[in-house]
């Protein structure tokens, strides 16, 4: 009977064991998919963010040019076209 026992023992111990591994190895394999989850999600969110700066600036471009253009056209100034200048070759600041 102490055979039987001793047996059966080893039998539990070792299922209980195989079980734990297999619980460890399933734990850490989710936890490691969550992880590269997260860090793709994080990669994406960085490049959105960067998109966005981009976009804010050259929405903040168009609308500067816009102001600018809205400030000319109220004080009825004009684009200048054409210009000649009466010292174009000669260095008038150095005299």
């Amino acid at each position: 009977m102490t055979a039987e026992y001793t047996k059966s023992i080893n039998i539990f111990l070792l299922a209980a064991i195989v079980a734990l591994a297999l619980y460890y190895i399933i734990g850490a394999n989710g936890l490691a998919s969550v992880n590269y989850e997260v860090k793709i999600l994080n990669d994406k969110l960085i490049q959105l963010d960067e998109e966005q700066a981009a976009l804010l600036a050259q929405k903040a471009g168009i609308e500067e040019t816009l102001i600018t253009h809205e400030f000319a056209r109220s004080h009825n100034m004009v684009e200048a076209k054409n210009i000649s200048y009466i010292f174009e070759k000669s260095n008038v600041a150095q005299r």
